[in-house]
């Protein structure tokens, strides 16, 4: 907890205004908002800052606790202020404090206006190491950011800074109740809710040949919800090709939305995603913004947007792809290396930081506020830390794209009362061993999503899933022999070559070279003083393959700081 004396008070959210009431409580909502399972019922009628009043009258600050959903909020009396965003911090605000007062904000740009903005070089050697900002540090060294479940306090002259909730206060005691049955119910409670909560003129839902929307899918065509099905990447990709099968099984409408290959077309999605002005995105998303702009164009703003993100690390734990999860971080929990300045220094050099611009000791204290790298802790603990340090924030950004395009972005398996459920169940991820070998204890990874599905809309047992050996549920349920004996022959059997569903391609790599040119140019930009930009560009000159979005952070981090700091800053 911080807590910071302080004069004068702005609070200021793009297109969103204090809604007042009688008693001169004033109320403020970014996002949505909606009442927890246990109170829908009781509030079901209230809806946004009246849901919020109500709630606040009854519970005071710890109102917080009874709702849900992916939000800002703001509530002013005479003598208090109080600012909360949502428990995964999808849902961010930006904020700085002097000893003049405090801007709250849901871009730096208003805070910019005020303040002479510098470069935080402490934040940009995280970023390369973890490929996210932590904590609540940003691009900037006067801005900070809301970490998840953020509550801020004004009141007398003084600003508190605590959190209202963290992955510690998840329960894991295993409670017999929670089997397959329940979750079928909670599925459909939590959707159902949504649904008459919001009245959305629509749902949408990403389509893979995965496991994890499906079990969405299923739970809306229980519900008779026909969603339109979203797939983004190369329509001749395996998760395009077998989502198309799976939407004409439901019946469904489905498209696929494939950014043309094209250093323009990359270069206007990517200018786009930058004047949105909230520096935690990364440039990488773009094919993906570009689909959901595509999205509304043949649909409606007005939509619940279903997602199955994080459901795989949830249900059978992290996998180390070097991406979501980097390697400086695996070397940690695997390798059991002491996380030092040494270490740090080591996997700075590789991308192109500037030895005597980097505090180590500062990056260092950062690092080990992060429970996901305290060694301390058992290998699940780190690893559930893990998910929600890092693992969410990643996925996070796709969210918060998806919420400037679509109204209502839903992550499924990132519902509070359904993590509140999982962890007290044997099917979360601390049951499970996903790097085991063994067939038949592999089998037990897919137990959760494959008879939900089955139970919910058993129409879609019969479509097999983009994955190794292609098999179906029906496969899956008649045992583990059966299932393994399919996957082995169908593997053998198909020889067809699919290309990845999305690649970085040559125009990608064009305009990430044109950039760092650009960069290289201007020296008399602060980056210069961090990056040695010129190794970075005869490094890219000289590479090959770089086909992945983990083999770019390097590079486009450098892009991404320079673009950030010159629109954020010249625009305010």
């Amino acid at each position: 907890m911080n807590t910071i004396k302080i004069n004068k008070l702005l609070i200021k959210f793009h297109d969103k205004q204090f809604h007042s009431f009688d008693d001169g409580c004033k109320i403020l909502v970014s996002g949505y908002v909606l009442p927890r399972n246990s109170i829908f019922d009781e509030f079901k009628t209230l809806k946004n800052e009246a849901l919020i009043y109500e709630l606040f009258k009854k519970y005071r600050s710890d109102f917080i606790h009874q709702v849900k959903g992916m939000f800002c909020i703001a509530i002013q009396t005479e003598t208090q202020t109080w600012i909360f965003n949502d428990r995964l911090g999808l849902k961010k605000f930006f904020y700085a404090t002097s000893a003049s007062g405090i801007v709250i904000s849901d871009s730096p740009k208003p805070i910019a206006e005020d303040a002479d903005l510098k470069l935080n070089p402490t934040t940009i050697a995280i970023k390369a190491l973890l490929h996210r900002e932590v904590n609540d540090l940003t691009l900037f060294e006067q801005v900070q950011v809301s970490t998840p479940a953020s509550k801020i306090e004004i009141s007398e002259q003084h600003v508190t800074i605590s959190r209202y909730w963290s992955p510690e206060d998840i329960k894991t005691e295993l409670n017999k109740k929670y089997d397959i049955k329940y979750f079928e119910n909670l599925l459909k409670t939590n959707l159902s809710n949504l649904n008459s909560y919001l009245h959305p003129k629509n749902f949408s839902i990403t389509l893979t040949g995965g496991k994890d929307s499906r079990t969405g899918l299923c739970a809306l065509l229980n519900l008779g919800i026909q969603p339109i099905g979203l797939t983004y990447g190369d329509p001749k990709s395996k998760d395009a090709v077998f989502a198309k099968q799976l939407a004409q099984t439901a019946e469904i409408a489905h498209h696929i939305f494939e950014m043309p290959r094209t250093q323009q077309s990359i270069s206007e999605t990517i200018n786009q995603i930058k004047d949105l002005g909230n520096p935690t995105i990364n440039f990488h998303r773009a094919h993906r913004f570009f689909a959901f702009q595509q999205l509304q164009k043949i649909s409606s703003k007005n939509q619940v947007y279903v997602a199955g993100y994080m459901a795989g690390e949830l249900l059978m734990g992290i996998y180390y792809d070097d991406l979501v999860f980097p390697e400086f971080l695996t070397q940690i929990w695997e390798k059991n290396t002491p996380l030092t300045t040494l270490l740090i220094e080591q996997n700075l050099k590789h991308n192109f930081l500037k030895e005597n611009a980097i505090n180590l000791e500062e990056v260092l204290n950062e690092l080990r506020k992060l429970q996901t790298l305290n060694t301390q802790s058992s290998l699940f603990e780190t690893h559930l830390h893990g998910i929600f340090e890092l693992g969410i924030p990643h996925h996070g950004q796709d969210i918060f794209l998806s919420s400037t395009i679509l109204d209502y972005p839903y992550p499924l398996f990132l519902d509070i009362d359904f993590l509140d459920a999982l962890f007290q169940s044997n099917y979360s991820f601390k049951y499970t061993d996903n790097k085991t070998k063994n067939i038949f204890e592999r089998y037990k990874l897919y137990a959760f999503n494959l008879k939900l599905q089955h139970r919910l809309y058993p129409k879609l047992s019969k479509v097999p899933f983009a994955k190794k050996g292609n098999y179906t549920t029906i496969d899956y349920l008649r045992g583990n022999l059966y299932w393994s004996a399919v996957k082995v022959l169908n593997f053998l059997r198909d020889k067809q070559k699919y290309p990845p569903t999305f690649v970085y391609n040559a125009a990608y790599y064009q305009y990430v070279m044109q950039e760092l040119e650009v960069i290289a140019t201007d020296e008399k930009n602060p980056i210069h003083a961090i990056y040695d930009v010129q190794e970075a560009l005869q490094s890219l000159r000289n590479a090959s393959k770089l086909t992945q979005e983990k083999h770019w952070h390097r590079y486009t981090n450098i892009v991404s700081s320079y673009q950030y700091f010159n629109n954020i800053k010249h625009e305010s």
